[in-house]
């Protein structure tokens, strides 16, 4: 450790004294003795305050005086702080092995913050928890603020919490909103318009549940990858001309739009009841039959018979007959 510029000046005047002889050095060494009447000068003992700024320049750890009572990260720092009175050096050097100075650069600032600033540390936190809880509401998940105070004294970026709040909760459809509801909602929409149900509907994109499926797309997954999943699936069994039509870019309710309105003109069903699992549908699309072959076909269904269509036609065979016979004028 370097002497003080005092102690330089006292070993210049020592050394002087020792090149004398005789009556001489001892005059001398009595004046010596009059000006240090305590002998020769010792370091200045330095405050905690004048130490923990000279660390704070020293190392830019943002060490300050308050950390010395801290229940967590006291000990180590008292040491440090110990040792800096005899060797800075060392002392600077064990400062950078304590568990104060291995923490991010957010969460030393923070942390001294509350220790010293508790009224700046909360607004600083309240606009924080405020800006994360709105990403988080967008994203469709939620922590307590006792967690989001967690992660922010520990200095976790934004996307580490996000990621780990989407990680922890279940999507549940329906009940789940912010992007996981538009990612779901998105993908149903195109699986219904290939006949595909929602139980099916992680299956064909690989996964088991769909749960899955929404925390893969909101990790980085690609929905335009997704969709095109669905629609090779719908493909699958369909014959040449309707694949071409797919990748062209149409679902398959695109493609059997003239069957489904043929389908609910004929048998008097809702349009909207009628999709692409129809088996008239499946059949018109195998067989790639016209829509007038298709109205033949129709009338040999089941469901014809109670259709309006179907009893004014047998209303009027019957009274035709009737006529025949005479029985009606």
């Amino acid at each position: 450790m370097a002497n003080t510029a005092e102690q330089t000046q006292y070993d210049l005047e020592l050394a002087a004294i020792d090149r004398l002889t005789g009556s001489a050095r001892m005059r001398a060494k009595e004046a010596l003795d009059l000006k240090y009447p305590n002998g020769r000068p010792v370091d200045a003992v330095a405050s905690n305050t004048e130490i923990a700024s000279a660390l704070k320049i020293a190392t830019n750890l943002g060490i300050g005086e308050a950390l010395l009572n801290d229940p967590t990260y006291g000990d180590e720092l008292r040491k440090v702080f110990t040792l800096y009175k005899t060797n800075k050096t060392a002392a600077v050097d064990a400062l950078f092995k304590t568990k104060f100075a291995k923490l991010s650069s957010d969460a030393r600032s923070r942390y001294v913050t509350k220790l010293e600033n508790s009224d700046l540390y909360k607004q600083g936190l309240k606009n924080w928890i405020i800006g994360v809880k709105k990403q988080l509401k967008q994203q469709g998940s939620t922590l307590t603020d006792q967690q989001l105070e967690d992660y922010y004294i520990k200095g976790i970026d934004e996307t580490t919490i996000l990621d780990e709040a989407l990680s922890g909760t279940k999507f549940e459809p329906g009940k789940t909103g912010g992007s996981q509801a538009t990612d779901y909602n998105s993908l149903l929409a195109i699986a219904t318009r290939n006949g595909i149900s929602t139980a099916l509907l992680p299956k064909v994109l690989g996964f088991d549940t769909i749960d899955q499926v929404i925390k893969e797309l909101q990790t980085g997954a690609s929905i335009e990858d997704f969709n095109q999943k669905i629609r090779n699936y719908a493909k699958t069994a369909m014959p040449d001309y309707v694949k071409k039509l797919i990748d062209q870019g149409q679902d398959l309710t695109d493609i059997v739009n003239p069957y489904r309105a043929t389908i609910a003109d004929v048998l008097e069903l809702p349009y909207n009841s009628i999709d692409v699992t129809d088996k008239n549908i499946q059949n018109a699309l195998a067989s790639n039959i016209s829509l007038a072959e298709l109205r033949k076909q129709l009338r040999k269904d089941d469901r014809w018979q109670y259709t309006d269509t179907a009893r004014s036609e047998v209303a009027n065979v019957t009274r035709q007959v009737l006529q025949d016979f005479g029985f009606m004028g």
